[in-house]
């Protein structure tokens, strides 16, 4: 996709937290912080276009993830030629059929610190149920909860990654997507959205919501939802991608990947359909 990306990994596990064992560690705040330093002090930051955050694991890191996406949105930087205006796109990953990967502190965090600042969130069902507090078990719910993430936390673009809808699909043989974008208007919002239907494969698939959402980020690039890379630094930096996420999600954004034509067509089985 043409993405130069910068990959601070927060931990080192033998694989993804949704098998029934896994192992390792996080890495100190104190670590973050220095990585952190390295980028902003080699200039790295200066061109990011969008900062996206995936799995993060504990509240401690999160709160760190919190001040670096303020910094690269143009607060409370203490280097102010390190400053840019970066989209954050925020994976509130917490969370699939039916339990947490994480403790209630790092819900909360999400809601409170790392949504409202982020352009683009992109929970999948489970994750935006516990998030808004609906539960998402229909397309008019998972409407509901779309208009929360716009009028609470104030996410301008939503992604509903997956969910599911007895009554449209009773043989549940499809996954369900919801885009949903608003204007966050603060008295009366308005908002348009799409709903993507895909057909469901058998099997127990981990890591599918990360190379989805990072495949968005990718295609984002050449809309206004980033804005266009800095010309006032040099070239190393144009395009490039703040990732705080697992090294295997690095990898996966970085491998080769087929791009269809279009924001919405590169899933070439979907079928999308305008909400009213």
């Amino acid at each position: 996709l043409g993405v130069v990306v910068d990959c601070l990994n927060v931990l080192s596990f033998s694989n993804h937290t949704g098998y029934p064992l896994f192992k390792g560690h996080f890495i100190t705040t104190e670590q973050f912080e220095a990585i952190a330093q390295g980028l902003k002090l080699n200039g790295f930051t200066k061109g990011y276009q969008g900062v996206m955050s995936g799995f993060l694991g504990n509240a401690a890191m999160m709160a760190e993830v919190e001040k670096l996406v303020r910094e690269t949105q143009g607060g409370s930087v203490v280097d102010s030629a390190s400053s840019c205006h970066a989209a954050y796109v925020c994976d509130p990953v917490c969370g699939d059929n039916g339990r947490l990967y994480v403790a209630e502190a790092c819900v909360e965090m999400y809601r409170s610190a790392l949504l409202p600042l982020a352009a683009v969130a992109t929970p999948n069902g489970f994750e935006a149920s516990t998030l808004s507090g609906i539960p998402i078990t229909s397309l008019s719910e998972a409407r509901r909860a779309a208009n929360w993430f716009h009028t609470v936390p104030k996410v301008p673009l939503l992604v509903i990654k997956s969910f599911h809808d007895a009554e449209l699909d009773p043989t549940s043989s499809t996954i369900f997507m919801l885009v949903s974008v608003s204007d966050c208007h603060p008295t009366s919002p308005s908002s348009k959205q799409w709903l993507l239907s895909v057909p469901k494969l058998d099997g127990y698939f981990v890591g599918t919501g990360d190379v989805f959402a990072g495949l968005l980020v990718g295609h984002f690039r050449d809309t206004c939802i980033m804005s266009p890379p800095s010309t006032s630094h040099n070239n190393n930096n144009n395009n490039r991608i703040g990732l705080l996420a697992s090294a295997s999600l690095n990898a996966k954004i970085g491998s080769d990947v087929e791009n269809n034509e279009g924001d919405m067509t590169m899933l070439a089985t979907s079928f999308l359909t305008c909400v009213h």
